[in-house]
């Protein structure tokens, strides 16, 4: 998701979905302004929820859903409670 509204959109993933996320700080190629890539991982019905979320509260934003045909990590494959040794 590229968003000029990052401290709302990061916080409908921490708060509403309960998901982590990546910034990568980015450039519109348009506009030539500052905006942030924002790259979460998703289970699909939370993808559905968040969905809603961003129509109804960013826009402006652009959004790209992509399937994954796995995930392995912490929250996927690994409980989300596990510690990293």
């Amino acid at each position: 998701m590229i968003t000029e509204n990052e401290q709302q959109v990061t916080s409908l993933i921490r708060n509403e979905v309960n998901r982590g996320f990546t910034k990568v700080w980015s450039e519109g190629g348009f506009s030539n302004r500052k905006k942030v890539l924002l790259l979460s991982v998703v289970e699909q019905s939370e993808a559905v929820y968040l969905k809603g979320l961003i129509q109804s509260h960013d826009i402006d934003s652009f959004v790209i859903f992509l399937n994954a045909s796995d995930i392995i990590g912490k929250g996927f494959s690994l409980p989300r409670d596990c510690e990293n040794k």
